[in-house]
């Protein structure tokens, strides 16, 4: 009811807090949906990585720190291929052939960290994040280039607040996902000879089963850990077939819905698709705000 109001209100003031006539833009909107959904999927994989290095291969955070470098970088380089790549393919393309790419890295994750491949599981973590780069820089030059230059503040507003909330939520869900598959594959592990409460405790986290299972005798403890440890992968492994499962599809409509849009055809242009800019002030096209190249 206060959603409905509230948008009532937005729609019917001249100056809203948030214009919502910005998603009738198809660039604006696909381009928002995308990063959020983007983020939903993999935003929390990071996580569930950086948690199985520790628990599962044994690694010092530290080393395992080291590691995740390599993917940092991918990310970097990534975000700095808009400014190649724009000259010689549209942005859709760009954007939905990298969520693809992410999606099909995702997938080979599940491969890797199945079969406990770690050079593997390192390229597949450069891949995704070298593919899903360029989709912040040009989703946000597609955010900010499709609105009037005097809403564009609010237009880089929602592309932030859409950006923390698919963040937020992927980790919400990446870890309640990952936390419900572990306990549950813990529980049926058949661990009869392990203490109801070792269990039980060892249930909470890979790292609580880690700390609980140095407290038991050797044979007791190596199976609590064991069974933690390959329940935790199969959580892992969930994790990122959500990622690819979200990132493909998302990838596909991209590519159809932005299959048209040029950066340089937008020029801080209309509101609504094909009509004229209505902006209050009577500012020229020259003085729209320009698309930046990255």
């Amino acid at each position: 009811m206060l959603g409905a109001l509230f948008v009532r209100r937005q729609l019917s003031v001249p100056e809203p807090l948030l214009d919502l006539r910005l998603f009738s833009t198809p660039a604006f909107s696909v381009s928002l949906v995308a990063m959020l959904l983007m983020l939903l999927g993999a935003g929390g994989a990071d996580m569930l990585l950086a948690q199985y290095l520790q628990a599962v291969e044994g690694m010092s955070p530290g080393r395992a720190g080291l590691l995740l470098v390599a993917p940092a970088l991918g990310s970097i380089v990534g975000g700095l291929l808009p400014t190649v790549l724009n000259r010689w393919a549209r942005p859709g393309f760009v954007m939905g052939f990298a969520l693809l790419v992410a999606g099909a890295g995702a997938a080979a994750m599940v491969w890797f960290v199945g079969g406990g491949k770690l050079p593997g599981i390192v390229v597949a973590a450069v891949v995704i994040q070298l593919a899903l780069g360029p989709l912040f820089t040009l989703s946000y030059n597609l955010i900010i280039a499709s609105a009037p230059l005097r809403k564009a503040g609010s237009a880089a507003a929602m592309g932030d607040v859409a950006g923390g909330f698919g963040n937020a939520l992927s980790l919400a869900f990446l870890g309640s996902l990952a936390a419900v598959v572990y306990r549950r594959l813990l529980d049926g592990a058949g661990l009869e000879e392990v203490p109801p409460h070792a269990v039980e405790a060892a249930g909470e986290s890979v790292g609580g089963a880690t700390a609980v299972a140095e407290t038991l005798p050797g044979g007791i403890g190596g199976e609590l850990l064991e069974a933690a440890r390959s329940a935790f992968t199969v959580a892992v492994q969930t994790g990122y077939g959500f990622t690819a499962v979200v990132l493909v599809p998302v990838g596909l409509v991209v590519l159809w819905a932005l299959r048209g849009v040029r950066l340089e055809g937008l020029g801080g242009g209309a509101v609504g698709a094909g009509a004229p800019n209505d902006d209050s002030d009577g500012g020229s096209d020259a003085e729209r705000r320009e698309p930046q190249d990255a």
